[in-house]
């Protein structure tokens, strides 16, 4: 018996040896796994970084002023009361082009809903920001801009002021043909401080003048 021990424990530190090796073996398959992956998923955020900052945003289109339509350009066309040309001199800080505005007049007793149609020339085809320089008044409405029955002004235009005056103001972005084209004021409303006046049962109010628009042109 005393012979068998140290066969016993050879056997026993190969037995080991062997464990040991495979274990160290599987340790260094699994650090190479894991340093490919960390490798890979480097490489990964490298590649996304490259793109990101290669890539910029696009760019906003520019519109830029290209034709100016002054009040005597213009010819009207409204369903109810009249419109002209109106001469300005007699206001103060009278500043209109040409001191004139094409006016239009609400003589009939109604208002809101009420249209005048605005027809000029365009030199250019495209798709235009325009912007209008108003008379600003007391008795002066609330409207917005529609072509082709398409509403195009952001916002409802109020023209009330205490006093007379003018106000370039931002109406939209549409889309204009070269030659003719026509766009459609409608009255919205009043600013609660207009002024109504009555005269023969008729209510006077919702005024609109305008001195000039301005077609910007989107590149």
């Amino acid at each position: 018996m005393k012979r068998k021990q140290p066969i016993i424990l050879l056997v026993m530190f190969s037995l080991i040896l062997i464990f040991t090796a495979a274990f160290s073996s599987g340790c260094g398959d699994s650090g190479s796994s894991s340093a490919a992956l960390t490798q890979k998923a480097t490489d990964k955020g490298t590649s996304d970084l490259s793109i990101s900052s290669v890539a910029s945003p696009t760019p906003k289109p520019v519109a830029k002023l290209a034709q100016v339509i002054k009040s005597g350009d213009m010819t009207g066309k409204c369903d109810v009361g009249f419109w002209l040309l109106q001469p300005m001199t007699g206001f103060p800080a009278s500043t209109w082009m040409d001191n004139q505005q094409l006016w239009w007049h609400r003589g009939e007793n109604r208002g809101i809903g009420c249209t005048l149609d605005i027809t000029f020339n365009v030199e250019k085809s495209g798709l235009y920001d325009l912007e209008g320089n108003f008379t600003i008044a007391p008795d002066y409405g609330i409207f917005e801009f529609s072509k082709d029955n398409k509403v195009f002004s952001r916002n409802q235009i109020d023209l009330y002021n205490k006093e007379v005056s003018q106000s370039l103001l931002d109406i939209g972005d549409v889309n204009l043909a070269a030659g003719s084209n026509t766009i459609t004021v409608i009255i919205k409303g009043g600013n609660p401080a207009m002024t109504l006046d009555f005269v023969n049962g008729n209510v006077i109010g919702y005024m609109f003048g305008i001195d000039y628009l301005n077609l910007n042109l989107y590149e």
